[in-house]
């Protein structure tokens, strides 16, 4: 009866009866952080595996805008060039209308000096009337000059920078 406790349990069942308490109050705690541990990592994959996926999308997506810009780029290069020769067309052709009338009231102009001439010769004056006629072709000249000189640099300075 060596094997006997005080209270005739076999010391070899006590030691059964201690290891099967004390096994899993051991190793439940274990066992929870492996799971725990490989179901953080599981988690971990999957978001990563997100972000993957979203890195993706982003990447395609900002190809996508780029691809998208250079369209808008060329069809503004495009836009810019037809603008272009559409204000020289229109620029030439109103400065070709301006220097028209510049020429018209030089010829007026003149042809009212030659009146005007031929009138002294035979010693009349001039009336009011066609004083203030000269006065103001003359004035209307000098502006339509300075129009079309003004056209002419513009004309210049839009040549350089196209």
């Amino acid at each position: 009866m060596s094997f006997l406790d005080v209270r005739g349990i076999l010391v070899v069942e006590a030691i059964y009866l201690a290891l099967i308490v004390a096994v899993p109050t051991f190793l439940s705690p274990l066992i929870m952080a492996i799971l725990v541990s490989r179901n953080m990592r599981k988690n971990k994959e999957q978001d990563w595996a997100r972000q993957d996926a979203v890195a993706a999308q982003a990447a395609k997506a900002a190809e996508l805008l780029r691809q998208n810009n250079q369209v808008v780029a060329e069809t503004a290069a495009a836009t810019r060039k037809q603008l272009s020769t559409i204000h020289a067309l229109v620029n030439s052709t109103l400065t070709a209308a301006i220097q028209g009338r510049l020429d018209a009231n030089k010829k007026g102009l003149s042809f009212l000096r030659r009146i005007i001439e031929l009138n002294r010769a035979q010693n009349i004056e001039p009336d009011v009337a066609t004083l203030a006629e000269i006065e103001v072709s003359e004035k209307e000249i000098v502006s339509l000059e300075l129009d079309i000189a003004d056209r002419l640099q513009q004309a210049k300075v839009a040549a350089q920078e196209g």
